[in-house]
């Protein structure tokens, strides 16, 4: 149920009530014990909905994302602003929202946006001399990611 609370605020929209959301907080190392193709279908209906990218944050600051996908919860935080480059966010923040302007409503794609760019923290690099931050071969390393992922969520 604790994802449940989550998938069902982002499909409507709303928030979760306070005491409410600090029990899920409190309970998410259970999370891992929870089917995984509970976990599957939960994420699912999550991409499904107008409010996916929300449901990814709430999933966040819950610490359930930590517990269900540990592989996203290791972007947030890792640097892609550098010289001569466009991004602007981490790489966890990037995730989130290229899953919130992504045009599609399929929950397939809405997915593979949300996990387009993971294996970037595994291959990061920065230049100390120029500050050049670099993610060589991280679509290698992150179809390997997603792969296990995708196992490990009987898809």
């Amino acid at each position: 149920r604790l994802i449940r609370a989550i998938r069902i605020a982002t499909e409507l929209g709303c928030t979760i009530e306070t005491q409410t959301f600090s029990a899920i907080q409190k309970l998410a190392p259970l999370a891992t014990q929870l089917s995984v193709d509970r976990v599957r279908n939960e994420l699912m209906k999550m991409m499904s909905s107008q409010y996916s990218a929300d449901g990814v944050m709430l999933l966040r600051n819950s610490k359930l994302l930590a517990e269900i996908l540990p592989e996203v919860e290791k972007c947030f935080g890792v640097p892609q602003v550098s010289p001569k480059r466009h991004h602007i966010f981490d790489v966890g923040t990037h995730l989130v929202q290229s899953l919130k302007h992504c045009p599609s409503q399929d929950p397939v794609i809405r997915l593979a946006t949300l996990l387009h760019d993971i294996g970037k923290p595994v291959v990061f690099q920065k230049n100390d001399q120029n500050g050049l931050i670099t993610f060589y071969n991280h679509e290698v390393v992150g179809a390997s990611i997603v792969k296990n992922i995708a196992y490990r969520l009987n898809f």
